[in-house]
C-alpha cells in the first residue's frame, strides 16, 4: 500500500471513520434518538423471548 493510491484510499478510509465517530459521539448526547433506541432494543428481546 505504499502507492499513492494505497496511500489515498488508507486517508479516505480514515475520514470516513472519523465521521462514523462523530456522529455516533453526536447521537450519544440525542435524548430522543436514545429513547427510540431502548424502546426498539425492548422490542427484540420480547421478540426473542416469545421464540
Amino acid at each position: 500500500m505504499d502507492t499513492p493510491s494505497g496511500k489515498s484510499r488508507l486517508y479516505l478510509e480514515q475520514l470516513v471513520r472519523a465521521e462514523y465517530v462523530k456522529s455516533y459521539k453526536k447521537a450519544a448526547q440525542d435524548e430522543n434518538l436514545l429513547s427510540i433506541a431502548e424502546e426498539g432494543m425492548a422490542d427484540y428481546l420480547g421478540q426473542l423471548e416469545d421464540q
